[in-house]
Parts: C-alpha cells; structure tokens; sequence
C-alpha cells in the first residue's frame, strides 16, 4: 500500500466514521415505524432474565445477545450500547470493503468503494441503529474477504484463511438467517477454483452454526427448519394481498427508494461491465445470486422487499461493481495519472451523497413514533420492578425496552385471531400475574370490546377497580386503585 493510497482511506475511515457518528447523535433508534430493532432488544431483555434458557428466541440469529451484552451491562444502557457497538461494526465495514476491493480490482477501485460507502444512506441507516445488520454486513464481508484469499491461486498459506473465512461466514450466519442463502454458493466456487479436498473442508466448517440452530429449533420447537417455516408463513400472511405483478418488481422499487436512481443505475452497469471484463466477477456474481434467490423469495410471498434492511446486504454488494464503473469512467477522461485517486474518490462521494434524501423519508415516517416514546418515559415514571402492567401487542418491543423497567413487568394475552384478544386469554393473564397497571391502547379493541375500557376514567376490570394516572392520545396508564 503507498503511502497516498494509506492516507486516502485512513481519511475516508475518519470521514465516514464521524458521518455515522452524526447519524447516532441526531437520528431516533428507528429505521421504520415497524421498530424491529427494539425486538431484538427486548429478546436481550428476556434472556437477561435469570430463569431465562440458555439459547434465545430460534426466530432470531442469537449472536447479537452476547456481543451486546457486556456493553449493556457495562454502561446500564441498553438503546445506548446498542447503537455504539452497531457505529463500531459500522465503520470496521470499511476495512473488508478496502481489502476485498483491493485484492480483486485494485487500489484506486477499493479507495472508490470505500468512499462510496462512507454516504450510502441504508447502510449508514443500519450501522447505527439496529445491531443485526451492521455486525451482519461486516461478519459477512470480512468471510468474503477472506473467501477471494482462499480461492486466489497465489495464496499459498490456506488454512488459517479457511478457517478465519469459516469462522467469519458462521458469525454472520449466526446474525441473520438471510445469509444461509450463500451456503450452496460458497463450496461451490471453491471447488471450482482450488479442488474438491478444500471445498469439502470449508463445507464441513460452514455447518457449524447451522447445525447447531437446526438442532436447537428441533429441541425447541420441534422442527428443524421451524424457523425459517414460521417467517415465511408470516410473510406471506402480509403479503397475500399483494398480486404477483407488484411482487415481481419490488425488489427494484425497494433498491430505488433506499439508494435512489443515480446510485442503483452506478450499480446495475457496474455489474454488467465487471460481468463483460475477465477480472473481479466474484462480488458481482455474489449480488446476483443474493438477488435471483431474494427475487424468488418475493414471488413466493416469501420475503418482504418493503421491510428495507433486508436490502442492506444487496446496497453493500454493488458497490464494489459501482465502484469499478466510477474508477473505469475516470481513469478514460482524465489525464494525468496523480489525479485518478482524487478524481475517483471525489465522484464516489458525490454518488454516495445522492443516496442520503433516503433518510429524511425515513425521519418523516418514524416521527410518528414520538408519542411511543413519551409512553414509555410515562412508564418509567409511574411504574417500577415490583408492578405487573396488562398491555397489548402495539409497540410492545419499543416500550419495554425504552421505559427502562425489567422485562418480566410486562404482560401481554394471547391474540388468537391477530386482532383482538378473547375475554378468556384476558382473564388467564389477570388471573396468574394480578397486574398493578393497565396500558390502554385506544385503537386496539381488546381494550373496549373485551374489558370494557373505553374512556380514560376509573374501570373495574375483573373485580378490580383501575384508575387513569397518566393519558396522551391514544395512549392510556391505568393503575389499581389498591396499590401505591
């Protein structure tokens, strides 16, 4: 590495890292109004939790307990953990980007790469406030780079590599499910590239984790594979209304809505011309396996392109390809060989900079979130441990986790339809736990059809009489009149 190329990309790290440092700072722990990040904090919650098994939720990859979980209990703070140890695995992304980029294109194609990940709104988005993706994007691309090690010709010590690559590959399969889609992938191109003693290597390593989940969801919930069943199933529950015509192109309206026109157009013939030439196809072949299997997915109802973070690793594969379409326009117009480096890295940002108007959408959609937030500071205030608080289903992970009060203070009753709650799975709650506390929310019918609370005003409900201490449309905090 020269010693230009050196100080481009430790001031690109700095750039970007002070970029994401703004994001945290000034942006709600929110990537949508559907909060999926605060489910993954509240099953921390749950597993904190003394009685609590030793394996998490099987729906969910369980890698992001343990990394967080010496943050939070360091700092007392879980939101806050969570988005610093996200910002971290966030900005280390750079360095795989750099190296992988490096080796298979060249210096001027990974300072581009680089620079064009230090703006790209979904990533910046995914990097600060939820803690799958970002570990997720860089586990995965630091497997990758050492994948493009392990079937490099000239690589000559090998098994530290294949196992450095296994061990990465697992960690990301270990945080999100969607990266189980490569295992085919993986061996495959290994066999190609370097024999099939090595590919059966690296096979019997990539199965670590995933035979360890399989058999975990089997003792748990009776199925090996019951949870990627459960997702599709739910999936395709939201999507069944949606006709196949739309399906078919979601996809690219979601690619287009978080990367905009300029980026995504970068990145489609970045594809095509990394695709014609004879070199540095890997990454490019990777997004179009991720794509093609994705694009089966929602055909299916299988997957919901409309959920963005499930686009995140897509965003991250084409920049590589765009990259190398910025570095190839550049080096053909100008000149003077010393001005290819500033001219690439300049065009990089201003493309990665196009995709940043992603984020004031973002902003205006989860501004509807404050009132979820002025809930959970009222709970924090009127409630503490030792309550029992009735609640439903709406923004459950969100308030729990932001009250700041332990999880086993929160109660839900089962929802057999989806909609309402039956007066026998209300009562069954009443009955066992005896809550202090009622939270009513107004648009939830359980609350006016099956308890019978429809106003903000002293309720009897099951024998006891509950009294409002706190209201703000279309919330409601009702507490038992028994207790202090």
């Amino acid at each position: 590495m020269t010693p230009v190329v050196k100080r481009v990309l430790i001031a690109l790290i700095v750039f970007g890292a002070l970029v994401r440092l703004g994001m945290l700072i000034h942006f709600p722990n929110l990537d949508s109004a559907e909060a999926e990040s605060y489910s993954k904090l509240n099953l921390l919650l749950q597993w904190d939790e003394p009685t609590s098994l030793w394996y998490p939720d099987t729906n969910f990859g369980p890698l992001h307990m343990p990394i967080l979980w010496l943050p939070y209990k360091l700092t007392g703070s879980l939101v806050g953990a969570n988005r610093f140890v996200a910002w971290l695995f966030s900005v280390g992304l750079m360095l795989p980007i750099f190296f992988l980029v490096r080796r298979v294109a060249g210096d001027k194609e990974a300072l581009a790469a680089v620079a064009l990940l230090t703006m790209a709104a979904l990533p910046l988005a995914v990097g600060t406030i939820t803690l799958a993706e970002g570990p997720y994007l860089f586990f995965f691309f630091t497997a990758l780079m050492y994948f493009a090690r392990l079937i490099d010709k000239a690589e000559t010590h090998r098994t530290h590599v294949l196992l450095l690559f296994a061990l990465f590959a697992n960690a990301a399969m270990a945080m999100r499910f969607e990266s189980w889609m490569f295992l085919p992938m993986w061996p495959l191109v290994i066999w190609y590239m370097r024999g099939f003693k090595l590919a059966a290597a690296a096979t019997a390593l990539l199965s670590a984790f995933p035979i360890l989940h399989m058999t975990m969801s089997y003792k748990i919930v009776h199925h090996p594979l019951g949870f990627l069943i459960q997702s599709a199933q739910i999936t395709a529950m939201n999507s069944a209304q949606v006709p196949l015509d739309e399906r078919a192109v979601s996809w690219f309206k979601t690619l287009i809505a978080v990367e905009g026109e300029p980026m995504l157009v970068a990145g489609i013939l970045g594809v095509i011309v990394v695709l014609a030439g004879r070199k540095a196809r890997l990454i490019a072949g990777f997004f179009l396996w991720h794509f093609i299997v994705v694009e089966i997915q929602a055909l299916r109802a299988a997957m919901a392109p409309e959920l963005y973070r499930y686009a995140a690793l897509m965003v991250v594969l084409l920049i590589p390809p765009s990259a190398q379409l910025v570095v190839k326009i550049t080096t053909a117009t100008v000149r003077k060989h010393d001005l290819w480096i500033p001219t690439a890295v300049g065009a990089s940002l201003l493309l990665s900079a196009s995709t940043l108007p992603y984020l004031s959408r973002v902003q205006t959609d989860v501004d509807l979130a404050n009132v979820t937030y002025l809930t959970a500071d009222a709970l924090g205030e009127h409630l503490t441990a030792e309550d029992r608080l009735f609640m439903s289903n709406e923004a459950h992970p969100h308030l729990v986790v932001e009250s700041g009060l332990p999880w086993k203070v929160f109660h839900l009753p089962m929802y057999t339809d989806g909609q309402i709650a039956t007066p026998e799975a209300c009562k069954e709650v009443f009955d066992r736990v005896h809550p202090t506390a009622i939270l009513v929310y107004r648009h939830d019918p359980t609350f006016a059809e099956t308890l019978g609370i429809d106003a903000c005003e002293p309720t009897e409900v099951f024998g006891n009489t509950y009294a409002p201490v706190w209201e703000h449309d279309p919330w409601c905090l009702l507490r038992r009149e028994d207790v202090e």
